[in-house]
């Protein structure tokens, strides 16, 4: 994930770029359209006056057939830049999708660590009562084992206690 977030990262400027070149040949193109305008497309309107050169029509028409390839050019080139525009306008709705994705997949990502924290904290005071409740008993216990020597050592006097009396029983009982 983070490698498709530095992808696009870098893309971005390539994007705005190539936005800006396509402004630039957009108003380049239009100058260029604008000059089509002052080329007139049909004769000029014919003086009656006589005609003082005669490389003046082959000029004209050399300048006619300039102009006209110029103009195919000038249209050639505004079909290849409306079809980069085209071309920008869909990889940048692509690019959208995808930042919408990343944007979405951060969103649950984030929204899923923010739960995992939570029951990590939850899970942490539930672990610190089950301590303190271990160290009670131990504490308790603890505090149980000199009792418990007492007794013992009061059970083991009382046992052999039973014993010598058993053995006195034993030995004043009638034998048979």
């Amino acid at each position: 994930m983070l490698a498709e977030r530095s992808y696009c990262t870098c893309v971005e400027p390539i994007i705005r770029s190539m936005t800006d070149i396509q402004n630039q040949m957009s108003e380049f193109l239009t100058e260029i359209a604008d000059v089509e305008h002052l080329v007139p497309f049909g004769r000029p309107p014919s003086s009656h006056s006589r005609r003082a050169c005669n490389w003046l029509p082959f000029i004209g028409g050399i300048f006619k057939t300039v102009v006209g390839t110029a103009i195919e050019d000038v249209k050639h080139v505004e079909d290849s830049v409306r079809q980069l525009r085209r071309q920008n306008v869909v990889k940048f709705i692509h690019f959208v999708k995808i930042l919408g994705s990343i944007t979405s997949a951060l969103y649950l990502t984030s929204h899923t660590l923010n739960f995992l924290q939570r029951l990590v904290t939850e899970q942490q005071k539930i672990s610190i009562v089950h301590y303190r409740e271990h160290a009670n008993a131990l504490t308790d216990l603890s505090r149980l084992y000199p009792l418990l020597a007492v007794t013992s050592k009061c059970n083991a006097g009382f046992s052999y206690m039973l014993v010598h009396m058993t053995k006195l029983l034993i030995e004043m009982s009638p034998r048979e």
